[in-house]
């Protein structure tokens, strides 16, 4: 192996930080929106539960950056420590990375984090969104779920079950959303395209 697992873990960590930084900035600057909708404290429901969400990740980023300076995180679970399990935590980080770019480019202008009523909005089906209506939050799961793997502590686990808590009110108030702006629509969308997969 070219590099340590904490070392990966930082460097993916890094990354995903620089692109989703850039990727807001960009966007911002591009279209004159601000994607960061769920700042709005209106939607109280919508509002806590994507500072709960967001709080995972920087958990999760604080547990990388431990792990890096060789701190102890608890026991780690031995039967996870095999090359295959490495192997399949780093695939599934890197798929869920590239599945969440791609998610974006093909949001395109209607990318937002949060419900935006202050905006139009178009439904996007196509693409990624053909497949799954949620590829943004299904690559989240699959890039933590790959952390979770090559960390190989309970406190990562525990970390993904919490977003996924969390990620599921984040979608119950964005459907009821977009089921309330795109009606049949959107009813006709969720009866092609599940949730996740």
């Amino acid at each position: 192996m070219f590099i340590t697992l904490p070392q990966y873990l930082l460097l993916f960590l890094v990354v995903f930080l620089v692109y989703l930084t850039g990727k807001t900035i960009i966007f911002h600057k591009k279209f004159h929106i601000n994607p960061v909708q769920f700042s709005h404290y209106k939607e109280k429901v919508q509002f806590c539960a994507w500072i709960g969400l967001m709080m995972v990740l920087v958990v999760y980023g604080v547990l990388i950056v431990l792990m890096f300076l060789g701190k102890n995180m608890g026991e780690e679970w031995v039967i996870l420590d095999t090359a295959w399990i490495n192997f399949l935590g780093m695939a599934f980080s890197v798929m869920g990375f590239v599945m969440m770019v791609m998610a974006h480019a093909h949001m395109g202008e209607e990318w937002r984090m949060g419900v935006d009523r202050g905006g139009k909005i178009n439904l996007v089906q196509e693409r990624l969104f053909s497949i799954s209506r949620n590829p943004v939050y299904l690559a989240i799961l699959l890039q933590t779920g790959g952390l979770f793997l090559l960390m190989k502590i309970p406190a990562a686990l525990v970390l993904w079950l919490v977003l996924l808590l969390f990620m599921r009110v984040v979608i119950r108030t964005e459907e009821r959303f977009l089921e309330e702006i795109f009606g049949r629509e959107y009813g006709d969308y969720k009866k092609r395209v599940r949730r996740f997969l």
